[in-house]
């Protein structure tokens, strides 16, 4: 897997815990406007500096601190050629976070030089440009752990909502979930490129 670090935009509104009101998350239900507050987060024990950072985890060694180039070096290159599925997140200036992954025959993400990747839509004529700050490979112990990739080890999934449902709820969609159902998986069959 290989990270690509871009900077968060400075005076982000959005903190990472606390309470805040938002004048821009408002409704309007029959003309009356009603502004809620969103609770993102609270914690009592929150670090706030390096200093107790490091008192609880000790400092990276030299070798993780020496991984990060600050552009795609030859091994960057060839792990991204080859890579059929990526998750890219983008960030907006209010801090707002979207992760939107990407997946197509390998090749779909194109190296246009060694702090720049193209990252081609679906349209043949756009693409997403992205400016390399930091770029580094991440050990596969999350993936070990999680045992990502033995399917004997993959949770039921009795119980869950396929995606039709969670669209209709989410979305207080009138279409029923059976109709919706037909619309994704049709779409999956006849506009998968």
């Amino acid at each position: 897997m290989v990270s690509i670090i871009l900077n968060r935009p400075a005076g982000s509104k959005y903190p990472l815990g606390g309470e805040f009101e938002d004048p821009e998350h408002t409704s309007c239900h029959s003309g009356v406007i009603v502004k809620r507050e969103i609770t993102l987060a609270t914690f009592e024990d929150v670090i706030t500096t390096r200093d107790q950072l490091r008192s609880i985890m000790e400092e990276p060694s030299e070798i993780l601190r020496r991984k990060t180039p600050s552009s795609l070096d030859k091994h960057c290159g060839v792990f991204i050629k080859r890579a059929p599925f990526m998750l890219p997140a983008t960030v907006e200036r209010e801090g707002n976070v979207d992760v939107s992954p990407k997946g197509d025959p390998q090749g779909f993400v194109k190296i246009t030089d060694e702090y720049t990747l193209a990252i081609r839509e679906r349209s043949p004529k756009i693409a997403i440009v992205v400016r390399v700050e930091e770029a580094f490979f991440h050990c596969s112990k999350c993936m070990i752990r999680s045992k990502l990739w033995q399917q004997e080890h993959w949770p039921d999934l009795e119980g869950l909502p396929r995606l039709a449902q969670t669209m209709v709820d989410a979305g207080r969609l009138e279409l029923s979930e059976t109709d919706l159902h037909t619309l994704v998986v049709n779409d999956e069959k006849e506009r998968l490129y």
